[in-house]
Parts: structure tokens; C-alpha cells; sequence
């Protein structure tokens, strides 16, 4: 009989590729193994693979997040699709999408290193939707300007600041990379100074050191800012330094908020080495591959990402000539009226259209009330004569019998001719629209028709 300490685990597994035929259901016999001792054989696997410790570090912080929702000592051929769902569905409120999509991939390194060492049949992450990351190029990150790196220098205090931030400005490295920079990292050959790199991938990559870079670590030395032992760091702790293992990089960061929060300018680590990447290539701009090699990007393309952001940026500044022809006091006073007389009179003076002559139509108050004629306008003197008659209709000149300035639309006014009367006026275009411009229609009584009018 098999001891309880003993699992079985039976499936189908996927042919071989060099098979021509469907295999048999794979039965794995071995001891039971926790997710716990798993954990610890895939991370130490791992670090002998040359893996670096923050990477491990990091693996190791979203194993325990999934493992904390598992039941304890449950064997590790019973975790399901189900379980990783529920872990993607709790993360998706918590983290944004690329974070998660991080995790996710820790987690598929996790199952997929115990099925190739045939510790499970199957592997769950193979059915799992995973989480698409956002492109590179549409994510919302903090740039810097030149103005904005002076500014960060200026404010920087003599010492880990200063050095922090002026290693990021003139090489662009990595933070953890600047956090782990010793004394004897940074050398002189014949006054060239050079600064020796522990880059993503455990790759090493010396750089020559800007003149401007290498005076600010020179003073820095000179002021007592760095003890001088070899081992020192070159970014000196703020305060007792307690870890004998690899420095956090954490420390590296926190210089950097608190410069930025002094200088008043959003900033972080990576926005200084996306500043250096756009300010390099400004400088430099048939250099990519030499700024790959300063950046330690092992593909071109991750390098072209920087190139394409400058691009599009400057493409997009052109806008900023665009003028649709207002004038300063048109801008400045707005007023769709205003725009609309302007664009008019530009019409008129280059003769595409005639200067368009007001078509009026009285309404009476009362349904009672005689018609009246159409008016003319008194030429340049800006108001608009009045008729008044009796009949239906009269233009003639003798009707006229004064002028009135316009008014608005539909407004019942007074006219000095017309004895007291009120009268409501309207206008209508030659094209059919209202305008706010309307002619003064006085409706007088029959007895105080002038004696010269005829009454028909």
C-alpha cells in the first residue's frame, strides 16, 4: 500500500514531437511536495542560474502573495486554473495591468520550472488568460526637460544627493545599478575617469565619465563625503548602514523625491535615464548604438522606444504654429457676433460676396391693425424709415414721415409721429433668417392721419 507521504498524480500528457502516435495517460509517482519547498528549490535554482537578488527577491514577494490563498501543505498537483483565476481577479482591483502582468509571469516561471522537472502533469498557467501588457510607447510617464534636470542638479545638497543625481543625469543607469557603485568602481587613467556598472543580467559595463560628472565626484571625494576605503559606496548612506548583503536600491529613489519634492518637479529614477537617452540623441543623433551600450539595452529596439518618443514629440509640437487668422482682440474679447461681422467684412472687401441690404416685414399687434409697406433705408445715416399708412399697402415717398434707430426684434417701442402709439416690429432677410436689426412700423389712428394723406 502507499504511504500517505507519496502522491500519484495521472493524465494525459501531449505527444512528443517525435511521435507519431497519441501516448498513453503519464502517471508521476513521488513524494508530496508543498508549494513551500517547491518555492524554495525553483528560487535557488534559480540564483544558481545567475539570476540577481532583486530579481529573486521579487519572484519570491508574488509566490507568497499566490500561496498565502492556498489551503496549507496542499500538494502542488492540486493547484487548478480556479485558483489562479481567483489570484488574477483579486490583483486586477489592487495593481495596474502592467504590475500584473508581471506577476503573472513570475507565476508561469514558477509552474512551468516544476513541469519540466516533472514534478506536475500539467501545467495550469497554459489555460490561463493572461494580462496584456501596455505598450511601452502609450504608457503615462513623468519626462524631463533640460531646464527640469538643471533645476534637480541646482537643488541637489552637496554629497549622496548630488552624486545620486548626477550620476543619473550624465550616464543613465539603472537604480539598482547606482545603488550598488562602490569607491573602486570609479577610476582615473591619465585624468580620464571611468565608472564600472552592475547591469541587469549580472553584465558589467564600464563607461567613460563626463568631465562635468567626474569634477562633482572629485569634490565629493575632497570634502570628506566618502570614507576612503575602496568598499565604500559612491552615493554614501544617509545613516548607519545595518545590511552586509547587497545594498537596497530603495535608497536611491528616495534621494530622488526628496530633490524633486525641493525643486518642485515631478521626477523619478527612470524619467532621468529617459531624459539622458532623449538628451544623448539630441547630441548625437546618428549615435544609437552607442547609446544602446551606455543604456546596457541588449536589443536595438528597446533602445529605438527612446527614439521614436523624441520623434513623436517633436512632430507634435509643430501644432503649435497653427493660427486660424483671428486678431489679438478677437482672441482676447471672443463673441460669435464679433467673428462673424469680421469673416463678413473680409468677404466683402475681396469681392466674393455683396454687402447684403436688410429685408424687413412688420407684424401688427392686433389682428385689427392695417397692413404697411415695405421700407427703404435712409442711406449713411443708420437708421431706417417709417411708413404709415392706412391701406394695405403704401411705398410711395410721400408716406415716409420719419426715421427711428433699429432696435431688437420683436420689441413694441414709440414713435414720436405716431401720437402715443406703441407698435412691435420684426425683420426678415432676404434669405428667410431673423436678423437682430428691425424697422419701426407706426400704426396711427384715422384722425391723426396727416390732412395730405390720402385714406383708402
Amino acid at each position: 500500500m502507499m504511504s500517505e507521504m507519496t502522491a500519484v498524480e495521472t493524465c494525459a500528457v501531449e505527444p512528443r514531437r517525435d511521435s507519431v502516435s497519441i501516448t498513453e495517460p503519464e502517471v508521476i509517482v513521488r513524494v508530496m511536495l508543498t508549494h513551500d519547498r517547491a518555492m524554495d528549490d525553483f528560487l535557488a535554482a534559480s540564483r544558481a542560474r545567475g539570476w540577481e537578488e532583486v530579481s529573486i527577491r521579487n519572484y519570491a514577494a508574488t509566490l507568497y502573495r499566490f500561496l498565502d490563498r492556498l489551503p496549507v501543505d496542499q500538494d502542488v498537483s492540486k493547484t487548478t486554473i480556479e485558483d489562479l483565476r481567483r489570484y488574477q481577479a483579486a490583483r486586477q482591483r489592487q495593481v495596474g495591468r502592467n504590475t500584473l502582468a508581471g506577476e503573472e509571469a513570475h507565476l508561469a516561471s514558477y509552474f512551468s520550472w516544476m513541469y519540466k522537472n516533472r514534478l506536475i502533469s500539467k501545467d495550469p498557467m497554459q489555460f490561463l488568460d493572461r494580462t496584456r501588457r501596455i505598450p511601452a510607447d502609450d504608457l503615462d510617464v513623468t519626462d524631463l526637460e533640460a531646464v527640469d534636470v538643471q533645476k534637480l542638479l541646482l537643488a541637489a545638497k552637496p554629497g549622496a544627493e548630488l552624486n545620486a543625481v548626477s550620476i543619473l543625469a550624465y550616464l543613465g543607469p539603472r537604480r539598482h545599478a547606482v545603488a550598488q557603485l562602490k569607491l573602486s568602481d570609479y577610476r582615473k587613467v591619465e585624468e580620464v575617469a571611468y565608472m564600472k556598472f552592475r547591469e541587469k543580467g549580472s553584465k558589467t559595463i564600464e563607461k567613460p565619465v563626463p568631465g562635468e560628472l567626474a569634477g562633482i565626484l572629485d569634490a565629493s571625494i575632497s570634502r570628506g563625503d566618502l570614507w576612503a576605503a575602496p568598499a565604500d559606496y559612491l552615493v554614501p548612506p544617509q545613516g548607519y548602514l545595518k545590511r552586509t548583503d547587497e545594498r537596497d536600491d530603495r535608497v536611491i529613489w528616495r534621494l530622488v523625491r526628496e530633490v524633486a519634492d525641493r525643486a518642485g518637479i515631478r521626477a523619478d529614477v527612470h524619467s532621468f535615464r529617459r531624459a539622458f537617452a532623449v538628451f544623448y540623441l539630441q547630441q548625437n543623433p546618428d549615435d544609437v548604438v552607442g547609446l544602446k551600450d551606455l543604456l546596457g539595452h541588449r536589443n536595438l529596439e528597446t533602445t529605438m522606444r527612446y527614439l521614436r518618443r523624441r520623434n513623436k514629440q517633436e512632430g507634435m509640437e509643430r501644432v503649435r504654429t497653427l493660427s486660424w487668422g483671428l486678431s489679438e482682440e478677437q482672441r482676447v474679447q471672443g463673441g460669435l457676433e464679433k467673428i462673424t461681422e469680421a469673416a463678413q467684412s473680409a468677404r466683402e472687401k475681396l469681392g466674393l460676396v455683396e454687402p447684403e441690404s436688410p429685408n424687413t416685414e412688420a407684424e401688427l399687434d392686433k389682428p385689427g391693425d392695417e397692413g404697411c409697406g415695405g421700407p427703404t433705408s435712409v442711406a449713411g445715416s443708420g437708421l431706417l424709415p417709417v411708413q404709415i399708412a392706412t391701406g394695405p399697402s403704401s411705398s410711395s415717398p410721400e408716406n415716409l414721415v420719419g426715421s427711428v434707430e433699429p432696435k431688437s426684434q420683436n420689441d413694441d417701442v414709440e414713435h414720436p409721429a405716431s401720437g402715443g402709439g406703441r407698435i412691435r416690429t420684426s425683420v426678415v432677410s432676404p434669405h428667410g433668417s431673423m436678423k437682430g436689426v428691425a424697422t419701426h412700423i407706426v400704426v396711427m389712428p384715422q384722425s391723426k392721419v396727416p390732412e395730405n394723406e390720402e385714406t383708402r
